[in-house]
Formats: C-alpha cells, sequence, structure tokens
C-alpha cells in the first residue's frame, strides 16, 4: 500500500501545493540571513489570498546557552542547600491564566496550546547562587538543578516573571520539554520520562530527542484515527476521512523510523499513554466532542504546531549532517506537509459552519498557540543541532515570524 492514498482530495492537494510554495520561500530566505522579514514581506501577498499581515511574534529572545546540555537525567552535581527540605522544587500544574473554555466552558479548557511543559514550584523563589538571564530565561546548567526527565530549557512561567524579571517569592519554573512540534497529539496525552542508555553524553542527547519524537510520533497514530471518526460522524467529505486514514498510515511508518534513530543514538522509547480514551482503533470506547472542540484541536495540532513541525522537518532534511536523518527527516517533511494541508482543508470546511462566537474562542486559542510556540524557541543540543540538523534559536525564530506573516495573521 503506498504511503499517500493516490485517490486524495482536491482541497487537500490545492493546500499542500500553497504550503510547499510558502515553505519554499521561508527556508530559502531563513537561511540567508537577517533580512528574512523585509524579504518576506516582499512575496507574502502572493502566498495569501488577503495580502501580507503584521508580525505577531513578541521582541523576547532566549539567550542561546550553547554546549550539550538537554536531556534528562543527568546527575546534579551540584549539592544546592537552598533547593533542600522545605525549599525543595516540586512539580506543579499550570497556573497562569486561562482561556474562555472550549464549547463556553471554562472548566472544559485543557489548555491545548501549551502542553509542551512540566511545571516546577519553588516554594523559597529562586536559589541566590542562580542568575536568571534576559525575559526570566535560565541557563541550561541551572536547569539541571531545577527539572527532572527530559528538557530543553527552563524559564520563570505566569506571574514569576513580571516585566522581564523574575519576582521574588515563590517561583513557578517551565521546564520545556519538547522544542520541536513534531506530530498531532491527541486530547489527554500524557508526558512521559524518557531515560538515555549510560555512556556518551551527546549520544545521549541525540537518543532523548528521537525517543520523544518517536512518544509524538505514536502518540499522532491515535490522533489520526480518533480524527478519521469524527470526521465520519460530522459527515464531512468522504476525501478528508481518506486524507485522515492516509496520515494515521504515515505516522506508523514516522514512528518505526524514529524508534530506529531513537535506540540507535542511545534512546528508549516509551508507548504513549492517553488519559480518558480508548485504544485509538476502530470499535476503540471514546466520547463524542463538539465541532468546535474538534476544531480547535485541528487549529492548534494541525494549522499551528504540525505546520511548524513540517517545516522544522524540511529544515533538518537540509541541514542534517548525519545522512540517515537527513533521509528519514525528508520522508517525514512530505508526509507532514500533507497532514498539516488536511489540517487547514478541514479549517476552511469547518469553521464556516461554528458561530461566532466559538469562531471567536477558535481565533484565541490559535493564537495562543503560536505565543506557546515563540516562548518555546529554546537552544538544542549541539548534537541535536549539528547532526539532526535542528535549527538553532535565530532560525526558529525566524521560521515563526514568517509563518505568522504568511500564513498564521493572515488566516
Amino acid at each position: 500500500m503506498p504511503p499517500h492514498d493516490a485517490a486524495g482530495d482536491a482541497p487537500v492537494r490545492r493546500e499542500e501545493r500553497r504550503l510547499r510554495r510558502i515553505f519554499r520561500r521561508i527556508l530559502l530566505v531563513t537561511a540567508f540571513g537577517p533580512t528574512a522579514p523585509a524579504a518576506l514581506q516582499a512575496c507574502s501577498s502572493a502566498a495569501t489570498p488577503d495580502g501580507p499581515a503584521d508580525a505577531g511574534a513578541t521582541d523576547a529572545t532566549v539567550a542561546p546557552d550553547v554546549g550539550d546540555a538537554g536531556s534528562g537525567g543527568a546527575a546534579k552535581d551540584v549539592v544546592d542547600d537552598e533547593l533542600t527540605g522545605a525549599c525543595a522544587p516540586y512539580p506543579t500544574t499550570y497556573t497562569g491564566p486561562r482561556d474562555a473554555g472550549l464549547d463556553g466552558d471554562a472548566d472544559a479548557d485543557i489548555d491545548a496550546a501549551d502542553r509542551c511543559a512540566a511545571y516546577v514550584r519553588l516554594p523559597c523563589g529562586l536559589p541566590s547562587s542562580i542568575l536568571p538571564r534576559a525575559n526570566c530565561i535560565i541557563g541550561l546548567s541551572d536547569c539541571y538543578r531545577l527539572c527532572d526527565g527530559l528538557f530543553f530549557y527552563c524559564h520563570a512561567a505566569d506571574d514569576s516573571c513580571v516585566d522581564g524579571s523574575i519576582a521574588s517569592g515563590p517561583v513557578t519554573i517551565d521546564c520545556v520539554t519538547c522544542i520541536g512540534a513534531v506530530g498531532r497529539r491527541p486530547e489527554g496525552l500524557l508526558d512521559a520520562t524518557f531515560d538515555t542508555r549510560a555512556g556518551d553524553a551527546k549520544a545521549g542527547d541525540l537518543g532523548g530527542y528521537f525517543a520523544r519524537a518517536a512518544h509524538l510520533e505514536e502518540a499522532s497514530i491515535r490522533a489520526f484515527r480518533a480524527l478519521e471518526r469524527e470526521l465520519v460522524d460530522l459527515g464531512a467529505p468522504a476525501s478528508l476521512v481518506r486524507s485522515a486514514r492516509s496520515a494515521a498510515r504515515d505516522e506508523v511508518r514516522h514512528t518505526a523510523a524514529t524508534r530506529r534513530l531513537a535506540r540507535r543514538f542511545g534512546g528508549a522509547p516509551k508507548t504513549p499513554r492517553v488519559a480518558g480514551a480508548g485504544d485509538g482503533r476502530a470499535g476503540g470506547e471514546a466520547r463524542r466532542r463538539s465541532l468546535e472542540r474538534i476544531a480547535v484541536e485541528n487549529a492548534v495540532e494541525g494549522c499551528v504546531r504540525e505546520t511548524y513541525g513540517a517545516l522544522v522537518a524540511a529544515w533538518q532534511a537540509e541541514h542534517a549532517r548525519d545522512a540517515d536523518v537527513a533521509a528519514t527527516m525528508r520522508t517525514i517533511a512530505a508526509d507532514e506537509t500533507r497532514h498539516a494541508a488536511l489540517a487547514w482543508a478541514f479549517a476552511r470546511w469547518a469553521e464556516p459552519r461554528l458561530g461566532a462566537a466559538a469562531r471567536s474562542r477558535l481565533g484565541a486559542q490559535k493564537k495562543a498557540a503560536v505565543a506557546a510556540l515563540e516562548r518555546a524557541i529554546a537552544p538544542a543540543p549541539a548534537t541535536v543541532t549539528r547532526d539532526a540538523g535542528f535549527p538553532d534559536v535565530i532560525a526558529q525564530r525566524r521560521i515563526v515570524d514568517a509563518l505568522t506573516e504568511m500564513l498564521w495573521s493572515a488566516a
């Protein structure tokens, strides 16, 4: 069976062609230096029907704390009396302001736009030995003292960061656990702790990176199988149903490929767990969701995160020094571009069927998802940048800014 359903629908094909044109422009301009915004302004009117839009990216910067840090599980070499006993860090949940709930219910807000974080509370505040950087960013070496598991960087979150500085008193730290946007996350996906094989720390960074990628790719199988069922229930065009089914098959292959890379580099992939869901296959128990909730998930996971992830994968295919990784990412990039195209095609079908209030809530969630990507811009471990081709901080910001200008603002 071919990896892509040749009988796929015209709307998805049109969106795929549109995304490929935009991606080519962004990759070309991003690779050639700091003139990206001006150059993109000149071509954005050709890429979007409504012409150029104001970029919505923030001015916050992430200090590029270079080095091979970034994978969890490393022993903490510093014994800090300020982080023991009653002052010891403990895990907590998101405490910042919530948007209006999906379907008009504040309690239903699943914080879909910002699930790449593991929050830690410091009851006695930030230790005096830790000197934060601009915009409440904390250096990776200090993040090791605060965060457990796999993470890529950390920063003060919510009201712990005031006007770019960390407030006094108890502090909430956001340990960002995924800097890419690989795959479509199903609602209820539980986080996991990833271990790396003892030995070469550099290999551990790559192993941890691909282990998390495999975790998200496998979770995407469930997400697309659920989407296929929901599209049938909604009476969506059969062509969209076929595209969702094809995407699930793609994710099976992606899971196998990224698991292989994870094991090659010393990682230990884990099977994803989803709260309150069936097995993700036909006949599995799953509660029926409203069109609004499905559309919000599609906007956040597809139009924002998958679109960004597809472009990052294309960047990796061109920049990875490891030939095996480059070839794998080339295949994944092509598939993920189709998945993003499905998201945009579904959005064009579904969103006009929502009421004005629901569309407003959806727009707020999409905006929050873009803001979450901006907050997640962070330096990857040196081996992930070099061998896996993951974009550095400057390239990440240019990619997000360009997508904001050419796609997300216009939408």
